[in-house]
């Protein structure tokens, strides 16, 4: 049994972010704008409110935990149109980015 009260209060937090997330995603729906910026925006205020706790993530955590399922969602979402319309740009800039990390 955890008797500490840090724990308590990342819980907290990660509940209220949790909260924010669905907030600002209902919000885009009804705006009719793409979720990931008004969550970006969302975040960005977020982050100028005083007193939040920093909370510090590995960033290959990000990659494998976080990334996979938002590209897998936004995969479905994705119109073949508009796909077959942007494909030179995205195989530009995958290959630059590819190649300019090597």
């Amino acid at each position: 049994m955890m008797q500490s009260g840090g724990i308590h209060a990342i819980e907290l937090v990660l509940l209220l972010l949790l909260l924010f997330v669905v907030v600002f995603a209902a919000l885009a729906r009804k705006l009719q704008t793409p979720y990931p910026i008004v969550l970006v925006i969302a975040g960005l205020l977020l982050s100028f409110v005083p007193g939040i706790p920093k909370i510090s993530l590995n960033p290959e955590a990000i990659f494998l935990i976080v990334l996979p399922p938002l590209l897998y969602s936004a995969a479905w979402l994705t119109s073949w149109r508009d796909f077959k319309f942007n494909l030179a740009s995205i195989l530009m800039l995958a290959l630059g980015l590819v190649g300019s990390r090597c």
